[in-house]
């Protein structure tokens, strides 16, 4: 089996559903209203608008990409995690997995 195919069956369905998780994405805007960020659920950013520029002092800027970022990315980690928790024919070894990361993330 070549990288492109897709296997058919259960484990098929389930990598299908793995790639609609991890393609959505999730938008998240700073408190402020400067920036607006997109991050997926392959815990990238894909974008980083800049939505207002008058009187931007670049300390503000800073801490305001700097937040929007962070909430994008944990938005997408909880909810990419969620959903695969979710999933039906999830492999236990992956549950577990999925368990010992959130159980890492929480003790930081």
């Amino acid at each position: 089996m070549t990288e492109s195919e897709t296997p058919t069956g259960a484990d098929g369905d389930v990598l299908d559903r793995l790639r609609e998780i991890q393609a959505r994405s999730y938008t998240v805007r700073s408190d402020d209203g400067t920036v607006e960020v997109v991050a997926n659920g392959e815990f990238k950013l894909s974008t980083v608008t800049l939505l207002q520029t008058h009187d931007l002092q670049p300390t503000r800027l800073s801490r305001a990409v700097n937040e929007a970022c962070g909430r994008a990315l944990e938005q997408a980690r909880v909810a990419t995690t969620q959903a695969i928790r979710e999933l039906e024919g999830l492999p236990p070894e992956l549950a577990k997995l999925l368990d010992t990361g959130t159980a890492d993330k929480e003790n930081r």
